[in-house]
Parts: structure tokens; C-alpha cells; sequence
């Protein structure tokens, strides 16, 4: 049938009319019907074929992480910044014996002390990689109780995880907050430590 060409559209003797231009393409090349891509979230609960299985590892998790915070409980925090430890029988660190200054994990257990009494800016001028340890094993341990409860398991898209850019970003923490604690105790004057 004849048919009359306005403004982009093809119309036919019928009166339907048709695009006569495809559609345009978005930046991402996706066309205007197509839905957007969400990719899945990094990390979600999942179901698994052994539920008894994942909560009994989750309980191992949950028993570990719960000593660790029992033990902070229990440890009054060293007002040095360091050597908490000792409360448990342990000897001080050598490093500092020898050095006056503490080595790169010094703090840790008094920054654990600190954090679950609420004291987060102590935790963090004792060890900042301390402090993000005492919290990382809070949600650890809350993790594990949700896998405990819903027999389900956490999964992790380890395909959208850069290892190099993580084992990095560790190590730059790890040393990052040494130089921090080094550097506080400089300037409050208690480093060197007295030997």
C-alpha cells in the first residue's frame, strides 16, 4: 500500500504508522528496552547443599572469635599503648627491649581492649590495624550466628576481588599503622620507651 513518510515515521494508506529510524544506542550500547545490568552484591548469604556442615564450621568460627573478644573483655588495657600481653604470662616484646620502640604489632591487644569497652579512639592511638581487627572479628562473629541460625553460607565473588590491589592495600595498612603509632608516640613523648 502507498505509504507517506513525516517527521521520521512511515505511515501506510491504513493510518499505522512505523518508526522508520532504529533505535538510538545509550553510552553503554544498550538500547532503550533493554534493562540495566546490576551485577550480584560482592558478598551474599547463599544457600548450600550441607547446611549442617556450614554450621558447624560456623560455630568453630563463632567459638574462636568469642575467645578473642572474651579475652579483651577480661585484659584491662596497658595505659602504654602496649604490652597487654603480659597480663596473660607472656614475656615483653623483644623489639622494644632492644630498640625502645614498639615492633609493627605492638598495640594489638591493647587496641582490642579498647575497642570493646567503646574507647575506639584509644583502640585506634594504640593500633589502628588493632582496632580494625577487634571490629572485623565482631562482624565475623555476628556472620557466623547468621549462618548458625539460617543454615546458609556467606559467598564471596571472588571474581570481582583484585588479590593485588588487596594483598597490597593489607601490607600498606599493616606498615601504615606502625609508622602512625610510632609517630604518636613521638610526639606524646612516650616513645622511646624506657628501658
Amino acid at each position: 500500500s502507498p505509504m507517506v513518510e513525516t517527521r521520521g515515521q512511515m505511515q501506510d494508506s491504513t493510518g499505522a504508522t512505523s518508526d522508520s529510524h532504529p533505535r538510538q544506542a545509550d553510552a553503554d550500547g544498550r538500547s532503550g528496552d533493554e534493562p540495566e545490568y546490576r551485577p550480584p552484591p560482592l558478598i551474599q548469604l547463599a544457600s548450600c547443599d550441607r547446611p549442617m556442615r556450614a554450621r558447624i564450621i560456623a560455630l568453630a568460627v563463632l567459638a574462636v572469635c568469642a575467645v578473642l573478644l572474651s579475652l579483651a573483655v577480661y585484659l584491662d588495657p596497658d595505659r602504654r599503648g602496649l604490652g597487654t600481653h603480659e597480663q596473660l604470662g607472656f614475656g615483653t616484646c623483644g623489639f622494644v627491649t632492644l630498640t625502645g620502640f614498639p615492633c609493627p604489632t605492638c598495640g594489638m591487644t591493647t587496641a582490642f581492649c579498647h575497642t570493646v569497652r567503646g574507647q575506639w579512639w584509644r583502640a585506634i592511638l594504640a593500633q589502628p590495624m588493632g582496632f580494625l581487627m577487634a571490629l572485623a572479628t565482631g562482624v565475623l562473629a555476628a556472620g557466623a550466628g547468621v549462618v548458625i541460625v539460617r543454615g546458609k553460607t556467606w559467598r564471596i565473588d571472588w571474581w570481582r576481588v583484585n588479590l593485588l590491589r588487596l594483598v597490597i592495600g593489607l601490607f600498606v595498612l599493616f606498615f601504615g599503622s606502625w609508622a602512625f603509632k610510632m609517630i604518636v608516640g613521638l610526639l606524646d613523648g612516650s616513645l622511646p620507651a624506657r628501658r
